[in-house]
């Protein structure tokens, strides 16, 4: 807190971290049990039929530093 205000700076940098750590929880659920990620619209079931940010970005026409800022963000789950 900044003169008993909170840092807009801190709050998007609390919220990130959220944000990678519910990531890593979701990759983490998707290798451990599939079906309940599957169940729990992780890694959007319902895109279907990737299993590679690569053949997302390609399905998508998407520019290559586009893809490569997708490659920490998506899960591909298994079918």
């Amino acid at each position: 807190m900044v003169g008993g205000r909170s840092s807009p700076l801190l709050s998007a940098s609390e919220q990130a971290e959220a944000r990678l750590q519910e990531r890593r929880e979701a990759q983490q659920l998707a290798h451990r049990n599939p079906t309940l990620a599957r169940e729990m619209g992780v890694g959007r079931p319902d895109v279907g039929g990737f299993s590679l940010v690569e053949d997302l970005g390609e399905a998508l026409d998407l520019p290559g530093d586009a893809v490569e800022a997708l490659r920490g963000r998506v899960v591909f789950l298994p079918r």
